[in-house]
Formats: structure tokens, C-alpha cells, sequence
């Protein structure tokens, strides 16, 4: 899976797209520490490049929410396609972890 960062407006992005293997985990929670690290109000994880979602990459989001949450951070996923949106909403609840299209997240936050 590769994994990059951006930054906005108090808002930190970490971008994924292709596969997730199991040994990306520690690439991606290294990735939202130093986001978490530049204090922002809000991590955003854009899943726009990602097709399907295995239980080792649930497990590495359910982490990174954790994460934030000590951090008191916002924590908010977007840019899902129909199959990974569905499998997230089975996981996360909407009430506590907005799930956002790529146009309503660039609205609110960018």
C-alpha cells in the first residue's frame, strides 16, 4: 500500500491507495503519529485509492481512531468507493466517525 501525507488548514491527510498488507500496519501508524505529532484539529484518512479493505486494515483504522482520540483530535474517513464505504460503516458508527464523500470533506474542512 503506499502511503503519503498532506497538510491543510489545521487538518493533516493521510492518503492511501492500492492493497493493504499485513506488514503496512506499522507504516501506517507511523504515519498517523507524525501526523498526530504536528498538532492538528483533524486527521483525515483518504481512502479514495483504495478498492477493498481487509480485517488487518480495519483493525490499523480502528488504531489510528484510538490514536487521535488520546490525542484529542478529530478523526474523519472520506473518499470511500461504495464496497470499502459499506464495510467501514459495519465497523465504525457515523456518530462518532464522520464518513464523508471527497466533496463534503473538501466543503468542511478545506
Amino acid at each position: 500500500m503506499e502511503i503519503t501525507r498532506s497538510t491543510g488548514r489545521k487538518v493533516s491527510i493521510i492518503h492511501l491507495s492500492g492493497i493493504f498488507e499485513y506488514h503496512d500496519e506499522s507504516k501506517l501508524l507511523t504515519a498517523m503519529r507524525r501526523s498526530v505529532g504536528e498538532t492538528p484539529d483533524l486527521v483525515a484518512i483518504d481512502l479514495a485509492g483504495v478498492d477493498n479493505l481487509n480485517s488487518a486494515c480495519m483493525a490499523a483504522l480502528l488504531s489510528m481512531l484510538k490514536i487521535a482520540d488520546e490525542a484529542r483530535l478529530q478523526f474523519v474517513l472520506y473518499g470511500m468507493n461504495a464496497r470499502v464505504h459499506m464495510l467501514i460503516e459495519k465497523v465504525f458508527s457515523r456518530d462518532y466517525v464522520p464518513l464523508l464523500s471527497t466533496e463534503e470533506f473538501a466543503e468542511r474542512y478545506l
